[in-house]
């Protein structure tokens, strides 16, 4: 039982961290393209506040493996929609 449970809290470290180097490699490239405009710029606000959401996703998605909820794909799947469709959205 104890087994079971280390490794079911190892797939979801592991799970968390494959998510972490995906926003890391998207969003690297970004952040550095938008540091060559102005501090403060709606640019750098849009790539804060995108990698800020990815963020908050993938802290929701660690959540609720850990509780072991059906409600996982989904919430990813609609926190993953609203990120495009803010990001598109936004100029």
């Amino acid at each position: 039982m104890m087994g079971d449970q280390s490794h079911a809290i190892r797939r979801i470290v592991v799970r968390v961290a494959v998510l972490w180097m995906i926003v890391l490699i998207l969003g690297l490239p970004a952040i550095s393209w938008s540091s060559k405009t102005p501090p403060g710029t709606f640019l750098g606000l849009k790539v804060f506040s995108t990698l800020m959401t990815a963020h908050s996703v993938i802290v929701v998605y660690a959540y609720l493996s850990w509780m072991k909820r059906l409600l996982v794909t989904p919430v990813v799947a609609l926190a993953i929609h609203a990120v495009l469709w803010m990001w598109l959205r936004l100029p």
